[in-house]
């Protein structure tokens, strides 16, 4: 092999097994990077060599720590702290729109990024109680045939399904294709929906309910100006709830203080809070009413009280009658 080609092919080897090997609490010395090159790949490097070599991973961005009097040596840049991948794996593990085998597949993929000692701890530490994994194996291409449709700017068609008492999917609307204009993927509550025009509205729909999803590059997309005018994209996951629809109203509530964090969470660190007393405070926000709020309302219990508008009170009100009247 030309003294070229191999000089480049030791490099490459000589980075992947400081990515290996070290990390904050992992040194290796000069002798054991020597010792592995020549098993593992029967390469002989002299001091000059190993220093030079060094140099040249400097160059290209790597720094390679060598604290002063000592025979030992680390890699200290990598595209992600430990902190980040273990955050990152976590985040994998919780995702209800990704398979098991395609989570397992990401994870060891990420695993590379540190060295072996810390992907051993990641194995040991990572711990995700009650996970709900989708059944759907197809979520990831319908979120890249979706994302297609979008930069083509044109339609895409599906069939969407629920799950009946059997567990078996049964298709709305007889199993015939829906065909929608597709604007962004929200992820909210642990799925993903896709907000899309079907000729009359802009509605979510769940991508883990999505069968044989296509790009239909003969159907320009529709529906711009109807999403632009109704759709608030840096609220829109505050004044949902569940990503279900409906009619959005000026809510105004009432919440002990010790509420903050909870409203802080869905309504945002920039909602408008009003003092009202020692022990209360309001919020007027915009929401979209649905069971899914009033569900929302009714679990913070005493905590909370809707004020106005008197359609929204009557709604609730409504809402605890009718699921009262099936305890009694």
């Amino acid at each position: 092999m030309p003294k070229v080609a191999d000089s480049k092919l030791r490099l490459f080897r000589l980075i992947k097994y400081f990515e290996q090997m070290t990390d904050d609490n992992h040194f290796v010395t000069r002798r054991n990077v020597e010792d592995h090159l020549k098993v593992a790949w029967n390469t002989s490097v002299d001091r000059k060599t190993f220093e030079s070599d060094l140099m040249c991973l400097e160059t290209l961005g790597y720094d390679i720590e060598h604290p002063e009097n000592s025979h030992q040596y680390k890699l200290v840049n990598r595209p992600f702290a430990f902190s980040e991948l273990k955050m990152i794996i976590d985040c994998l593990l919780s995702a209800r729109t990704l398979d098991e085998k395609t989570t397992q597949r990401l994870i060891t993929t990420l695993k590379k990024e540190c060295s072996r000692y810390e992907a051993e701890t990641l194995d040991r530490q990572v711990i995700v109680a009650n996970r709900v994994k989708t059944t759907n194996k197809a979520v990831h291409y319908a979120l890249d045939e979706i994302q297609v449709a979008i930069q083509s700017d044109c339609q895409i068609s599906f069939k969407y399904f629920d799950y009946d008492m059997k567990k078996k999917r049964t298709y709305r609307k007889n199993g015939e294709t829906y065909y929608v204009s597709p604007f962004v993927v929200v992820y909210s509550d642990e799925n993903h929906y896709l907000l899309a025009y079907d000729g009359k509205k802009v509605r979510p729909y769940r991508i883990d309910r999505m069968e044989d999803v296509w790009s239909e590059p003969e159907k320009p997309r529709q529906g711009q100006e109807v999403f632009d005018e109704k759709i608030d994209l840096d609220h829109y996951r505050q004044y949902t709830f569940g990503m279900y629809d409906g009619k959005v109203e000026m809510v105004r509530m009432k919440f002990f203080h010790r509420m903050m964090n909870t409203v802080i969470d869905k309504f945002g660190a920039d909602v408008v809070v009003y003092r009202v007393d020692n022990e209360h405070f309001e919020i007027t926000v915009p929401v979209a009413i649905s069971p899914q709020f009033c569900g929302w309302i009714f679990g913070l219990g005493r905590q909370v009280e809707i004020l106005e508008p008197k359609s929204v009170v009557k709604k609730m009100k409504d809402m605890l009658k009718n699921v009262g009247e099936m305890y009694q």
